[in-house]
């Protein structure tokens, strides 16, 4: 039900319990004749609850009607989450719990409102009027909850992110390995065109996919998750044959298509796309409410993979030159926000609304994303001296104050990330930023997260916030501009990112506060960063402070703040718009330097180990220094702490070497870690 997976403990009857579920529940599998199952029964004892109007808030809607029920209801004494209700009709009210799909009641002749369905039963009674409004709300249920099938046939399509622990499987390999049948095409152009029905969520649209022939292709390899239907593949009017494996849509043409062809096929689909579970981070579709009771849904498939809910070609080494996208919903006070720039927006009758939006640059295929809500948006423009840049930022109606305040702090972050990473690299698309559900650099829709936490209440966190914007939109330069060409390198999306945040404050020549920053979020473990090559490995842990770490050291190994910011702005510019790869970056870095930094970033991506110092007192007491690293011909600065207060720079490899001059004894000496991360 998109709130996370739970265990199920197997009983002796037969029945499953869902394991943290309270209260208690049992599950019991209906099965057909030919024992498929065909649903189940949720049975759950559940008291009478009873619900306290919430208090008035006045940067809330106010109510539509004059009807004594209508309002908002919290549990009393417990965390207050909210159940809104409104009239419909004068004998019918509509229930909206905080992150479900709503039901309607209808009025008994007690005066109670009923939901009945199937022997399931919830009964709401109102008390205690004053000034014209209830003030308490009895919740009776009784029965049991009926689940049936949707008759996929497959109940493994919910995806979890793997790891080496559990090991990989062939979802994985499909969706990771860039195999003949996608590497002999290049996707220039995706035109995603979508019906999505807000009620029942379920999606039904086409994406034409616009290709260049690379070598010889007559079978070509897509991706759309298995739990969504394909009607139909076009190709010059007809109709191709397709079969699938897993997630993987094989294609057949009619003829062996030649390199320098371009052709476009037109993919036709449906379905009910998964929900998202945070809890293993598995992306998906992420449907809550925002504090009016309203739909707030976000779309987030990092790692998990957008062919989760469009079919694509679903390899982050392949990103479309452009991208446009439509979609459909049938609200019409609600708002669509997609990537890049609105085109358009068309109501269609009085029911439904159709959202167009264009991307004028490549763009990863996890970073297309969907927004939809009662958004309304500030917009400003930034000026660096020789161009001007739009900047939107769009914020739910009670929010307005709070995103002014997040503007302001946008319009700071620019003009430093431009100073430390180089130009803004979308300027054609503007910069955009949003408050959603869940906090994602979507490309040209950078959401920052909930401005309330939880979402449902009016709590802010104004510090987290702020971090958001600049962790967030630090995004736009290290990863949707120099991105990865597969999961297993994100180490350097989120290294940089991390690292620039944590410095933006800065003062010229004091690393004081960055390195008082950088130990309070210190690994606990070590690991290494790179995960594992062509299995779609999604692995972040470390990658945030680690990677700072790495970045920092690599900054005081190089030594000259202007030669280190000339790297940052040098690989922003030279990897423009493109995917890359480890190697290429640190051959980018070692060439800039002029510096022997491969064995440095073998050991800090490849191992789990951050170099050891190592000191003792040779011949003749002399003082001798090596580094214990995995890797050979390792070599990296150390700074020597000594007596009364005096350092020493020293180049130090895998060999013992002896510290000219120094004759004071190993165990009086410290390492300097405040500027290298080390051991």
């Amino acid at each position: 039900v998109g709130q996370g997976m739970v265990p199920l403990k197997k009983l002796g009857n037969g029945s499953y319990v869902p394991d943290i579920v309270k209260p208690r529940v049992e599950i019991r599998f209906k099965r057909t004749k030919d024992g498929v199952v065909s649903g189940f029964s949720w049975s759950q004892f559940q008291a009478d609850i009873t619900w306290t109007r919430a208090p008035d808030d006045s940067t809330l809607e106010k109510s539509s009607t004059a009807s004594p029920v209508e309002g908002i209801y919290v549990l009393s004494g417990g965390r207050p989450v909210p159940v809104w209700i409104k009239t419909i009709s004068e004998n019918t009210l509509q229930s909206q719990v905080f992150g479900e799909t709503s039901i309607v009641f209808k009025k008994q002749q007690d005066g109670s409102y009923l939901f009945s369905e199937d022997g399931f039963e919830i009964s709401y009674a109102f008390s205690d009027l004053k000034n014209g409004r209830y003030q308490k709300m009895l919740q009776k249920r009784k029965g049991d909850l009926q689940f049936v099938s949707l008759g996929q046939g497959d109940t493994g399509y919910f995806r979890i992110i793997p790891n080496t622990e559990s090991g990989f499987n062939a979802t994985d390999s499909l969706q990771g390995t860039l195999t003949p049948l996608r590497s002999s095409f290049d996707v220039r152009f995706y035109d995603l065109d979508i019906f999505l029905d807000t009620k029942s969520r379920f999606l039904k649209g086409s994406n034409t996919i616009s290709f260049e022939v690379l070598n010889n292709l007559k079978t070509m390899q897509l991706d759309l998750f298995r739990n969504m239907h394909i009607s139909a593949i076009h190709w010059k009017g007809k109709k191709l044959p397709f079969n699938r494996k897993l997630n993987a849509v094989f294609i057949e043409f009619d003829e062996e298509l030649k390199p320098g062809t371009i052709g476009k096929i037109r993919v036709e689909y449906s379905g009910y796309p998964q929900p998202a579970d945070f809890s293993t981070l598995s992306g998906g579709f992420l449907w809550v409410n925002d504090r009016n009771g309203k739909t707030w849904m976000q779309v987030v498939t990092q790692g998990t993979g957008a062919s989760l809910w469009w079919p694509c070609k679903d390899h982050l080494s392949d990103e479309p030159d452009s991208m446009r996208i439509r979609v459909t919903i049938p609200e019409t006070k609600i708002k669509t926000i997609a990537n890049g720039i609105l085109r358009n927006e068309t109501r269609i009758g009085d029911t439904a609304v159709q959202t167009e939006w264009f991307v004028s640059y490549p763009i990863n295929t996890y970073n297309v994303t969907l927004n939809i809500g009662d958004y309304q948006k500030l917009t400003n423009r930034y000026y660096d001296g020789t161009d001007s840049l739009k900047v939107n930022f769009y914020y739910l109606p009670y929010n307005r104050s709070h995103a002014e305040s997040l503007m302001r702090e946008t319009l700071k972050m620019l003009p430093r990330y431009q100073q430390m990473a180089g130009p803004y690299p979308f300027n054609r698309d503007g910069f955009t930023l949003l408050e959603a559900p869940y906090p994602m650099e979507h490309q040209g829709a950078v959401s920052i997260g909930s401005i309330n936490d939880p979402i449902f209440t009016g709590q802010v966190n104004m510090p987290g916030l702020i971090s958001m914007v600049w962790h967030e939109g630090g995004h736009e330069w290290w990863g949707n501009n120099v991105s990865m060409s597969d999961n297993a390198e994100i180490w350097f999306h989120e290294a940089f990112t991390t690292y620039l945040e944590l410095i933006k404050d800065e003062k010229e020549g004091d690393q004081k506060e960055t390195v008082k920053k950088l130990n309070s979020e210190k690994p606990s473990t070590n690991e290494k960063m790179l995960g594992e090559y062509g299995v779609n490995h999604f692995k972040l842990n470390l990658v945030y402070n680690k990677g700072a770490f790495l970045v920092h050291t690599l900054r005081n190994i190089i030594n000259d703040d202007n030669k280190f910011f000339a790297l940052l702005r040098g690989i922003q510019k030279d990897f423009a718009l493109k995917t890359t790869n480890s190697d290429s970056i640190v051959n980018y870095i070692c060439r800039f330097t002029d510096l022997p930094l491969k064995p440095f970033f073998a050991q800090y991506l490849g191992y789990p180990a951050i170099p050891k110092a190592e000191l003792r007192s040779g011949k003749n007491g002399a003082l001798e220094f090596r580094w214990k690293t995995d890797v050979k011909d390792f070599s990296m600065p150390v700074i020597l702490m000594l007596p009364g207060k005096k350092s020493l720079r020293f180049e130090g490899s895998n060999e013992w070497r002896q510290v000219e001059g120094i004759k004071i004894p190993a165990n009086k000496i410290k390492i300097d870690k405040k500027s290298f991360y080390v051991d």
